[in-house]
């Protein structure tokens, strides 16, 4: 199992999607998870790519399938952009 320790997130491979994890669940499971980025973590992380290397990166997200992607929200990581 995957978890995003950033957003909460835990991977259900079997619904192919992110799901919110409760914090005390996700404390209780943490050690037998694998910490992963989750789709928000790829799609702040691109965002911030193409924001401070728009021309190495500007076709690169263009793709169709990272275009379908979610768009960052506004809540970013620490570090990202600084």
């Amino acid at each position: 199992m995957l978890y995003c320790s950033i957003h909460n997130k835990l991977y259900v491979s079997h619904l192919q999607q992110w799901i919110p994890l409760p914090e005390a669940q996700f404390i209780n499971l943490k050690d037998i998870m694998l910490e992963g980025p989750c789709h928000q973590c790829v799609a702040e992380a691109k965002h911030a790519l193409l924001q401070q290397y728009p021309t190495l990166y500007a076709h690169a997200f263009f793709h169709p399938a990272v275009s379908s992607l979610p768009q960052p929200t506004t809540a970013s990581h620490k570090g990202v952009g600084a």
